[in-house]
């Protein structure tokens, strides 16, 4: 019976390049139901959320390693071999949008997997390696808003005061109720501020 091959440090740091796009992408995922959470004021669902991005990142860190456990064998506790996997790694991911954030999944996966308590630099990407400017080479692209005006002065508590409301209930409002009360309420305070 032939026993599998043990893969190589090509292929060990791809295993990780694509379990942090795997990571990434479902993180993504989840941050794009925010704005249909807010916009349905689904604060419980936006909370859960919250906790499946911060719980997301250790999922894949731990099933990386276990992942590379399986593969390696008694292989993974190997540092020399681990030096050549953090090289292949750099490799790999240079023409990545965000090297950095990348470079510190793989640190996680090789601290936990060793155990490191301190600085392995031989076997981690460290801050002297770390530097998120360094290879941007295209413009970025941004957005510009123009300034339509301000609303008006009028916080929830404000609004809610003048009409005998909690501030809570008026944060259940509809966002054309709202609206208009505020309207009415800073009309009302310009209306005591002239006389």
């Amino acid at each position: 019976m032939d026993t599998p091959a043990v893969p190589s440090p090509r292929e060990c740091a791809r295993h990780i390049v694509e379990a942090f796009a795997r990571y990434n992408a479902e993180f993504r995922a989840i941050t794009r139901r925010a704005p249909q959470r807010f916009d349905t004021r689904d604060w419980k669902g936006s909370q859960r959320d919250a906790v499946e991005r911060i719980e997301l990142y250790d999922q894949y860190v731990n099933q990386s390693i276990a992942a590379l456990r399986l593969g390696l064998g008694a292989q993974a506790a190997d540092r020399s071999l681990w030096q050549q996997i953090r090289g292949e790694f750099a490799t790999q991911i240079v023409a990545l949008p965000d090297p950095e954030f990348t470079k510190t999944f793989f640190s996680s996966i090789s601290r936990r997997l060793f155990g490191t308590v301190g600085v392995a630099p031989d076997i981690e990407f460290v801050a002297t390696d770390l530097d998120p400017l360094a290879d941007i080479h295209s413009a970025v692209g941004t957005n510009t808003y123009v300034n339509h005006g301000s609303l008006p002065i009028c916080s929830a508590t404000c609004a809610s005061a003048r009409h005998g409301a909690t501030s809570t209930r008026a944060l259940r409002m509809s966002p054309a109720r709202y609206a208009a009360t505020c309207t009415r309420a800073a009309s009302g305070a310009r209306s005591s501020e002239s006389r």
